[in-house]
């Protein structure tokens, strides 16, 4: 399995294309499921972020509610107890 966030070079060798065209397409295909499964992924990862967002977020001024507020502000404190900490 390759590692998180690296795409791969995937070749077929054929002598004798026409006798071997299951074979390529065979190979295309699975490659098309690996891809689909994978952009789905992206897809579902962003919906999450987009939600985990929208949870701190008031949707009519686009700033902090209540619980983003309270979340930046414990950041602040651990910043304050160990400096050098992003905020």
């Amino acid at each position: 399995m390759p590692e998180k966030g690296y795409a791969g070079y995937y070749a077929v060798h054929s002598i004798n294309l026409s006798a071997n065209f299951r074979l390529i397409k065979r190979v295309s295909d699975v490659l098309n499921v690996i891809a689909s499964i994978e952009l789905s992924r992206i897809w579902q990862r962003q919906l999450e972020a987009r939600l985990e967002n929208n949870l701190y977020t008031d949707f009519i001024a686009d700033l902090p509610n209540l619980k983003g507020l309270t979340r930046w502000y414990t950041g602040l404190g651990l910043y304050i107890l160990r400096p050098g900490l992003p905020v």
